[in-house]
């Protein structure tokens, strides 16, 4: 029977301290509470239980049975699909550690492509449930990212991209111990018109900060080649505590090359929304070899400078770009852009510019075709409206006067509409609009317009000699056209519609035709009007009211001209007086524009 803890009296009746005068005793079995030893004991063992099976379990666990899970974790960070196609090992304990062979993206013909040959990531495992990130290793080896545009992505397909968890805030810390990216290659490709932006060859590595200020923040270095040009590229960061604590997190990043340097200086914090703002600068000194490295981005000619100044505001999905100064080549432009629901995936932009100057430069037909169709082919680029103005604007040798533009987007198509208000041009002005839809791989355009008073002679002059344009003469146009094709020429091929060309008091210069009709002109016929009406199919002009009227000279004709290849066919009369007496004489001018062929008709 088991004895009870008694109290009892010191057998020594002598005097003791009064501290010692009592004493306890305990007699008895020391499993006084078994139940709760034996739990605890449970307790211990079954966490400790539990850590070695979690330590374990990817060592016992076949990789067939974690790849989804390793696959997932990649997926989430890198924003794509991801496959595992080599091996793979999962580890949780002593640290949560992933490392991969042969990642690829799930989808190899989607927009975005993925290769990565070798992957390590690590973090500390008891860090993160104290709640602090700490990133041990971070390596990439060989990584290939492209990007092809020009691709119809549709909803569904967006909609099922992976999205990046950002719900930070809650963290305490994070510290990030070694960050290399070894021989990656990223590829931004425009699949309709061939163009490329290529960076090979980076690496980019994390390393001790310099500056003393910076405290426990990181300062990462990066080299590579982008389209052949050598780059470097630093970024400087605040302690990375604050991020993920949700407080501003100060950063620079810097980019510097032989054609443009520039850098951006600013702050972020991440809470329920991203916020942040910052100040973007860039410079260069040669606008067309820039456009040559990497664009074309604006026209330009010659070797002027360029430079941009910005302030970016980030609020949400929202992002802000004002007191935005802008001089690319002789351009030279202010303004502001705002852009709406960018995390939506159907983000809309405003935005306002004033140019002092704009210059067109030496634009081809197939770089205003490209020009437009960028912004289109880009995925997640934002419809909306903006509205140019200018005091003046050069093409070629072309002056243009004051004038204003709207360009739009309507949401949720590849249309882009370019507005022409009145425009001052040589005496007259014109307006007009031209709608390019990109969609379904091949090009819709529209262009309609009107011009009122214009001297062509400077307008035509621009693309061969000033000096001696083959039409001058105040002139009035107005056409309608529209076409679909994959490229500049088939949309030419495809052209249908009207035109209308009423001139006056000018001066025909082809020499060819001159000297087959009038070779007492000279070189240059004069005439008081010149009229024609073009009915335009599958990019042939055809006109039955040609008429030019020149003192007691007047030449009348019908006939095509085929615009795709620049070919003639038409048959003229011309009606000449001589005294009393007047002749009617036929003619059939044929051959391509720039060596037509004159012959009489019937001994004319």
């Amino acid at each position: 029977m088991r004895k009870t803890p008694e109290l009892v009296d010191d057998a020594d009746d002598s005097a003791v301290a009064e501290e010692e005068a009592w004493t306890v005793e305990v007699e008895g079995s020391p499993y006084r509470f078994p139940l709760l030893a034996k739990f605890g004991i449970a307790l211990a063992a079954l966490v400790l239980l539990a850590l070695s099976a979690v330590a374990l379990a990817p060592m016992v666990i076949p990789a067939s049975m974690t790849v989804a899970y390793a696959e997932s974790i990649i997926g989430r960070v890198a924003g794509v699909e991801v496959a595992i196609n080599g091996d793979h090992s999962f580890a949780i304990l002593p640290s949560l550690r992933l490392e991969a062979e042969n990642v690829v993206s799930a989808d190899p013909d989607g927009p975005v492509s993925l290769k990565l040959p070798h992957l390590e990531l690590e973090a500390g495992t008891f860090g993160a449930l104290a709640g602090s990130v700490d990133l041990k290793r971070i390596l990439l080896r060989a990584p290939h990212v492209r990007i092809e545009t020009g691709h119809d992505v549709m909803p569904a397909e967006r909609d099922a991209t992976p999205e990046i968890d950002r719900a930070w805030g809650w963290w305490r810390d994070m510290t990030v111990q070694d960050l290399k990216i070894e021989n990656a290659s990223f590829v931004l490709a425009d699949g309709r018109s061939g163009r490329m932006l290529k960076l090979e060859r980076f690496a980019l590595s994390n390393a001790a900060s310099e500056n003393a200020d910076a405290g426990d923040g990181l300062l990462l270095n990066g080299t590579g080649l982008l389209n052949g040009q050598e780059v470097t590229l630093s970024a400087t960061t605040s302690d990375p505590q604050l991020l993920v604590s949700g407080n501003r997190w100060p950063f620079e990043i810097v980019l510097n090359s032989q054609l443009l340097n520039g850098s951006f200086k600013g702050s972020m914090a991440v809470r329920e929304r991203t916020v942040g703002d910052g100040e973007i600068v860039l410079a260069g000194g040669n606008a067309a070899a820039l456009n040559a490295w990497v664009g074309p981005l604006l026209p330009a000619r010659g070797d002027s400078p360029v430079s941009l100044n910005a302030s970016v505001d980030l609020a949400g999905d929202t992002i802000d770009i004002r007191r935005m100064d802008l001089k690319f080549g002789h351009t030279s432009l202010t303004g502001a852009v705002k852009i709406a629901g960018v995390t939506s995936g159907a983000p809309h932009m405003t935005g306002r510019f004033e140019a002092a100057t704009l210059d067109l430069g030496s634009t081809q037909a197939d770089d205003v075709m490209s020009l437009m169709e960028a912004p289109l082919m880009i995925p997640g680029m934002p419809s909306g409206r903006i509205e140019v103005t200018w005091r003046d604007a050069m093409w070629r040798s072309v002056a243009f006067g004051p004038g204003d533009a709207l360009i739009e987007r309507e949401p949720g198509t590849r249309r882009l509409a370019v507005s022409l208000e009145d425009t001052i041009v040589h005496g007259g002005s014109i307006r007009g609009k031209l709608t390019l839809d990109a969609s379904e791989g091949m090009r819709a355009l529209n262009i309609e317009g009107r011009a009122v008073g214009v001297d062509v002679g400077p307008v035509l002059g621009a693309g061969s000699d000033a000096l001696n344009p083959p039409l001058s003469g105040q002139t009035n146009i107005e056409f309608n056209l529209f076409s679909v094709g994959s490229s500049t020429g088939e949309l030419v091929a495809a052209l249908t519609g009207e035109a209308e060309v009423v001139a006056q008091e000018g001066a025909l210069r082809i020499t060819e035709l001159i000297q087959g009709l009038a070779p007492e002109a000279g070189n240059s016929l004069t005439f008081k009007s010149l009229n024609a009406t073009f009915k335009v199919a599958q990019g042939i002009a055809a006109s039955d009211d040609l008429l030019l009227r020149s003192g007691s000279l007047s030449l009348v004709g019908k006939g095509r001209i085929d615009l795709a290849n620049w070919t003639i066919d038409l048959d003229i009369g011309r009606l000449g007086t001589n005294g009393d007496t007047r002749t009617l004489k036929r003619y059939r001018v044929s051959g391509p524009a720039d060596e037509m062929r004159v012959e009489p008709v019937n001994g004319s």
